[in-house]
């Protein structure tokens, strides 16, 4: 029984060697670019946003981050029924509502108005949850002036 010669292991072990090598150089340089299937998205509640108590509207200033554009689909108000949600003001960047749905591309700084069926008294915490078309929830809170 007759075993490799140890020039054709060196050869085979050269040869892997290379091809790895190219691979991995290849994948670093991004000639082989590997595409997400995942959804990432971003939706920041920013300073100015607050319950008015005199009108029953929640006003959240928004800023739409990363990639794809933020789809919201619903708002749930604590303690309360959410009787429109609108597009007030779009401070920077792309945003429009269709029916009841608000689409913002990334980067961009808008102001939405949730009515609700309840007011709450100044200075009071109102719980809120915003979802996404991705399935995003974003929870948050503001205080009633």
């Amino acid at each position: 029984m007759r075993g490799i010669h140890p020039t054709i292991v060196v050869v085979i072990l050269v040869a892997v060697t290379i091809a790895i090598s190219i691979a991995v150089a290849g994948w670093l340089m991004g000639v082989w670019h590997v595409e997400s299937t995942e959804k990432y998205e971003g939706l920041e509640v920013l300073p100015g946003s607050y319950f008015d108590s005199s009108n029953s509207s929640l006003i959240l200033r928004l800023r739409a981050q990363i990639r794809p554009e933020v789809i919201i689909t619903e708002v749930w108000v604590s303690g309360a029924n959410v009787t429109n949600v609108s597009l007030v003001n779009v401070e920077s960047g792309t945003a429009v509502q269709q029916g009841s749905v608000i689409k913002a591309s990334p980067g961009t700084v808008f102001v939405v108005r949730i009515d609700v069926d309840h007011s709450f008294a100044p200075g009071t915490a109102v719980s809120f949850k915003i979802f996404t078309e991705n399935g995003f929830v974003y929870p948050s809170q503001v205080y009633s002036k």
